[in-house]
């Protein structure tokens, strides 16, 4: 039996009505930026200072990505906010080759402009061909909380092999412009929430190297690479953390086979995060997501990683891209968002709750 948890969590806003205000006020006003920088240019690519990059273990024996086992059939995935986007995504591609998953978040009624909820996710993996599909409500800033899913998952399938942090609270503002209050959420999120899933997910790991199971860590989180021109500051650093936390989990774990490594995509993935930036704005979110990529392309290359060698590849700070590329991967336009349909509402369908 195999086991996969994955760790997706999106929060934008704190209490206090008044403060959610200025919170979507300001965001939309960033969004509005987005799409303006955006129709600026209609290429994907940008200079080449600022395209991300892979950052391979500078160690070869540990950057083979070619390295593939079987398949993640009957190992249990644990992912922390699987309900919606590029979670959901990685859910139902590993669900495809019969893993057992594991969709944890906050979701478990209908939201009126989010798609989706553990229990609608979990049906769909079932449907995809999951072994075994359990939805479990997280909430990655409590820690009971975080440790009664994992008991819950472990309980149910007898362990955990493969756990995805997509830990994620977005609230960029320039440096000197920082809401104090939105950074502490972000990094109560992003940074802390993924150190909680891991404490409470490392032991199973550990256990599931002894039983030679191939396990692995995947933060979805940047390259620390500090030649590239990246603006808020306030956000990187909240998501940096979660990268730090997979380069001292490769180096701590690397003797006991357990792989930690990072994701993170070319350009825009086309997903219900960027809904608050546009004030759920149908025209906007669709014309901001025309130069986008839908998250099928990080999903495609979570499982190439996840089906890597544990021993032979960790401590990588990825790009969706780069990894496919190199499992032989050419066609990038089968990505693209406006493949998603002929429409503005077919396209948006899985992405803006109609």
């Amino acid at each position: 039996m195999s086991r996969v948890f994955v760790l997706k969590k999106n929060l934008t806003a704190s209490s206090g009505d008044e403060e959610k205000k200025n919170s979507v006020e300001t965001m939309s006003d960033y969004g509005n930026k987005m799409l303006a920088n955006n129709q600026k240019s209609k290429k994907r690519t940008t200079t080449n200072n600022n395209k991300p990059r892979s950052l391979w273990n500078a160690d070869p024996e540990k950057a083979d990505i070619t390295s593939a086992m079987q398949n993640v059939r009957g190992k249990t995935v644990f992912l922390a906010g699987a309900s919606r986007g590029i979670g959901k995504a990685i859910a139902l591609k590993l669900s495809a080759d019969g893993a057992n998953v594991v969709i944890t978040g906050k979701t478990t009624e209908p939201h009126p402009t989010l798609p989706g909820t553990i229990f609608t996710a979990a049906e769909e993996c079932k449907k995809a061909g999951a072994s075994g599909a359990l939805p479990v409500v997280m909430n990655v800033r409590d820690e009971e909380s975080v440790q009664a899913a994992v008991k819950k998952a472990v309980d149910t399938f007898g362990g955990i092999d493969i756990v995805f942090s997509c830990a994620s609270a977005i609230f960029p503002q320039p440096l000197g412009e920082m809401d104090s209050n939105r950074y502490d959420l972000m990094m109560s999120v992003n940074t802390r929430g993924t150190m909680m899933v891991l404490k409470a997910t490392v032991p199973y790991l550990v256990e599931s190297a002894t039983n030679d199971r191939n396990p692995h860590v995947v933060i979805l989180s940047p390259p620390l690479d500090f030649e590239r021109n990246i603006n808020a500051t306030n956000y990187m650093v909240a998501k940096g953390g979660m990268t730090l936390a997979a380069m001292f989990g490769a180096i701590e774990f690397r003797r006991k086979g357990v792989a930690f490594n990072t994701l993170w995509p070319t350009g825009l993935v086309t997903t219900s995060a960027l809904n608050h930036l546009f004030s759920n704005d149908p025209e906007k979110l669709d014309a901001m997501m025309r130069s986008g990529r839908t998250p099928q392309c990080q999903a495609d290359a979570a499982y190439a990683i996840v089906t890597s060698h544990s021993r032979k590849f960790t401590g990588n700070q990825c790009i969706d891209e780069d990894v496919l590329r190199k499992r032989g991967e050419n066609d990038f336009t089968k990505y693209d968002y406006m493949t998603l349909g002929a429409t503005r509402d077919e396209r948006l369908a899985g992405i803006l709750a109609q």
